[in-house]
């Protein structure tokens, strides 16, 4: 969905900016930390990288980089929000669980 950032998001002069809900679902017996979420993840417009937008105060409300650690059988959401060229297009995100794990890639129009 579409978002404006605020006064003072970075990065500055923003075509336009798309917002996603991430969910974490923990199926597995052990706590899952979101940490190596945000550092493997990928982000990618029209086969290129997309900024994440960083804002505290705009609609596109949130760092991209939330951390925290999920307990089995719980689930954990949070906002990310990307800087995109005003054309429509398709957003690819990618998210890793852990190094040694394959990736999960999420694909759609943006």
């Amino acid at each position: 969905m579409a978002c404006k950032p605020g006064e003072f998001a970075q990065p500055e002069n923003v075509k336009r900016a798309v917002k996603f809900t991430v969910t974490v679902v923990n199926g597995t017996a052990k706590p899952f930390d979101t940490t190596t979420l945000t550092f493997a993840g990928d982000a990618q417009f029209a086969g290129t990288k997309a900024e994440t937008i960083y804002d505290s105060s705009g609609d596109c409300k949130g760092v991209g980089l939330d951390t925290a650690t999920v307990l089995p059988g719980k689930t954990y959401s949070y906002a990310a929000s990307y800087s995109v060229p005003a054309e429509k297009g398709e957003m690819q995100l990618t998210f890793q669980p852990e190094f040694d794990h394959d990736k999960a890639v999420f694909v759609g129009p943006a």
